[in-house]
C-alpha cells in the first residue's frame, strides 16, 4: 500500500519516530477494515514518483515539488474486518 505525504503533520512526526502504523477504512453504514503494518518513508524512487504522479492527475501538476512530498509504503502485517455482523467485528482476515 502506498500513499503520499499530505497535510497531516502529526502523522509525519509520528512516522519518523515509529514504524508501526494502523489505518482504519470506513464506508458507512457498515463496512470497516483495520490495516496494521510497518511504514517505510520513500523520499525518492518509483513509489514516491508514482504517488506524486497519481496526485497530479487530480490536482495542479507540479513536478518541482515532488522531492518535497515523500510517499509512505506500508508493509501490511494484519487486516481486520471491523464491519457489522456476527462474524465480522474484529475478525482477523490476514
Amino acid at each position: 500500500m502506498v500513499w503520499r505525504k499530505g497535510t497531516f503533520l502529526h502523522n509525519w512526526a509520528n512516522y519518523q519516530e515509529h514504524d508501526e502504523v494502523t489505518l482504519l477504512f470506513f464506508e458507512p453504514p457498515d463496512t470497516s477494515f483495520e490495516v496494521r503494518g510497518r511504514i517505510e518513508i520513500q523520499r525518492e524512487g518509483p513509489y514516491q514518483r508514482f504517488s506524486d504522479a497519481q496526485h497530479d492527475v487530480y490536482h495542479k501538476p507540479n513536478v518541482a515539488k515532488w522531492l518535497e512530498r515523500p510517499a509512505y509504503l506500508v508493509h501490511i502485517e494484519e487486516i481486520y474486518d471491523n464491519g457489522l455482523g456476527k462474524d465480522a467485528f474484529g475478525t482477523r482476515m490476514f
